[in-house]
């Protein structure tokens, strides 16, 4: 995520329904999860960039801890920075990724040091300020607080993707959770399900736990398509593979072909020939590929040629947004495809304990109402749509960390992955991210149009 700066908006209704002990709680709670997959770092790990998109994990964490003191402390109350320069440091504007680990960087123990010490700030500016003065927008609801522990989900999975990529030998993944397996049998066929056509409301109003890019609420009409029961798996990308999908150009985008070729990309990101066939890395261990889990670590041109490869195509975001919380048997929207209950285990594989996507078909109850199986979670969904704002965009509470992505530059991303926090992924989340990137945990979905020819 951008580093964050204020912004003017419009005051709005204050929500005091969320207590003061609630709010250091969830941000206490994100914070700890934050530190449990760091704690096993060695220093060199913790200083060193894992791949060239990413900056140091050490980074990460000053950044997260300047933010709450940027907001909760500096913006609410006025008060200067816990210590002066890592504003500066810690600025994601100032610094881009390849010049972050020439930075003076805390260490692992001083970087703990530096968030107990503005998260004392935080609560001294809870008791000092009174109900009378939390007015204007960023108090409305506790919509600041909210957004910073969304910020720390955010760069929880980002520093999941570093670790992702440090060798076995030198990183544990904290308390792995027993992998669940698919019900029913594995699944060797496509399956479609039929999206009926017709207008539904995508996105949301200004409110707690969303950002700026997913307002204002808007009607959007969609034609009738058929979507995949499930994502893509590693046995359709290994046929795609075995068919010469890597090496044949009609099935690419010139601009994929080129970076295809500069890479010389053969197979997904994390995939490697062992002495028994293909193997993937799958956090602290290498694995075989399991044929019947969703495919992960593929960019969006690789996804756009597999979708041709395949004879489909993937779903504009307004078809998956559709697909994930509409239900057309009460026109109503749902927060999640499955209804309004918050994401469990037996719903989706959400909160990194996984360590990886889990076999398609494993988690029916949380199918969507038209019968869609696994759209939060697993792995993000890249989609054919370039990032724009909605009609009536307005910038809040900063002007950048939307505004200046938005353009034909970005692809949009859906549905979270094994790695999102569950309170980041709701069904109208927008994630963006460059059609080159490979170390999102990112997949992909077919559709495929019920008349007419697939564009």
């Amino acid at each position: 995520m951008s580093a964050l700066r204020p912004h003017d908006a419009t005051t709005v209704q204050r929500d005091r329904a969320v207590d003061d002990a609630t709010l250091l709680a969830r941000l206490d709670e994100a914070r700890a999860r934050t530190w449990r997959l760091v704690q096993p770092l060695g220093e060199t790990d913790w200083r060193t960039p894992q791949l060239p998109v990413l900056g140091p994990i050490a980074w990460d964490l000053g950044h997260m801890t300047t933010q709450w003191d940027l907001w909760l402390v500096q913006t609410l109350a006025g008060r200067p920075e816990a210590r002066p320069g890592m504003n500066d440091t810690y600025d994601a504007y100032r610094n881009p990724r390849p010049t972050r680990s020439g930075l003076p960087l805390l260490s692992k123990t001083e970087a703990l040091r530096f968030s107990d010490e503005v998260r004392a700030r935080v609560a001294e500016v809870l008791v000092d300020t009174s109900e009378e003065e939390r007015t204007g927008p960023l108090w409305a609801g506790r919509f600041v607080h909210s957004m910073m522990v969304l910020h720390e989900y955010q760069h929880d999975e980002t520093i999941l993707q570093g670790l992702q990529c440090i060798p076995p030998e030198r990183y544990t993944f904290p308390d792995p959770r027993p992998r669940r397996e698919a019900v029913g049998g594995t699944r060797h066929e496509a399956e479609w399900v039929t999206v009926p056509g017709g207008p539904f409301p995508m996105g949301v109003p200004r409110q707690p736990g969303t950002y700026d890019n997913e307002w204002p609420p808007h009607t959007v009409e969609a034609e009738t398509f058929q979507m995949a029961r499930h994502p893509v798996t590693n046995g359709d990308w290994l046929r795609f593979m075995a068919d010469g999908g890597y090496d044949r150009q009609d099935l690419w985008h010139p601009d994929g072909w080129r970076y295809r070729c500069d890479q010389g990309l053969t197979c997904p990101l994390h995939w490697r020939q062992g002495d028994d066939g293909w193997e993937r890395k799958r956090m602290d261990r290498w694995v075989p590929v399991d044929p019947d889990e969703p495919v992960v670590h593929v960019s969006w041109y690789e996804a756009d040629a597999y979708a041709r490869w395949a004879g489909h195509r993937l779903p504009t975001e307004a078809e998956w947004e559709k697909a994930a919380t509409w239900d057309p048997n009460t026109e109503t929207k749902r927060a999640w495809p499955w209804g309004e209950a918050r994401p469990e285990p037996a719903l989706a594989n959400l909160d990194h304990g996984a360590c990886g996507p889990e076999p398609v078909g494993s988690r029916p109850d949380g199918r969507s109402p038209l019968g869609v199986e696994g759209l939060i979670g697993d792995v993000w969904e890249w989609t054919s749509s370039d990032f724009h704002p909605y009609p009536g965009f307005v910038a809040f509470p900063y002007e950048d960390y939307s505004a200046k992505f938005f353009g034909d530059n970005y692809k949009v991303l859906r549905g979270g992955s094994w790695a999102s926090r569950p309170g980041l992924a709701l069904g109208t989340f927008r994630n963006w991210d460059l059609p080159v990137r490979r170390q999102v945990f990112a997949g992909l979905r077919l559709v495929r149009d019920t008349a007419g020819k697939n564009t």
